[in-house]
């Protein structure tokens, strides 16, 4: 179970999960990224109405699944937002073809308990 918006929080979660390797794997490059968003002034009044009455059960859905992602993170240790604070740095690296990379990546892994 994962949620979009905590993309890189899934990420670490599984990797914990499932005993995945803090390693060069585990870093992705964002790809087809939206570069204009419109915005939501844009959307007619008419097609919210008669969107919102239909968006109950997604919110509900929506508010469980957060619910429960909560209660995964709280388990998986009190380290596991520094590690996750940690990959977003390295992660922006590797988006960047940073050639400090590797470099970084090495001294993580052999710093934190939980990279190694």
């Amino acid at each position: 179970m994962g949620l979009s918006h905590r993309f890189d929080e899934t990420v670490i979660a599984l990797r914990r999960i499932m005993h995945w390797k803090f390693d060069e794997k585990l870093f992705y490059k964002k790809r087809n990224e939206t570069k204009f968003k419109m915005p939501e002034h844009v959307y007619f009044q008419t097609t919210r109405e008669k969107i919102e009455p239909n968006l109950e059960f997604d919110r509900r859905l929506f508010a469980w699944l957060e619910k429960r992602f909560d209660s995964l993170v709280k388990l998986l240790g009190d380290d596991f937002e520094e590690e996750v604070k940690m990959y977003q740095r390295l992660n922006y690296l590797y988006q960047q073809d940073d050639p400090n990379f590797k470099g970084n990546l090495k001294k993580v892994q052999s710093k934190y308990k939980w990279a190694s």
